[in-house]
């Protein structure tokens, strides 16, 4: 399978995750600090203009409190 940035599996994984971080109260600046990121880095893979590796995903799981599997869930739904 190839990736595009307008699949609907990317915009549900840009969304949830941009969704997990307002719940949490976190602007994009504020995350990309705990990401030792700039902000940009946020920004931009929110909007998908840029994707995310496997382990950056894992990683902002980490610090969004968000269980792989409830990702995986969302992703398939």
């Amino acid at each position: 399978m190839l990736r595009k940035r307008d699949s609907l599996q990317e915009e549900k994984l840009r969304s949830f995750l941009r969704m997990k971080r307002k719940k949490m109260g976190l602007s994009q600046v504020e995350l990309s600090e705990m990401c030792n990121l700039p902000q940009s880095f946020v920004s931009k893979y929110e909007t998908g203009e840029r994707y995310l590796t496997f382990l950056e995903v894992l990683s902002l799981c980490k610090l969004l409190n968000i269980n792989i599997l409830d990702l995986i869930k969302e992703l398939e739904s």
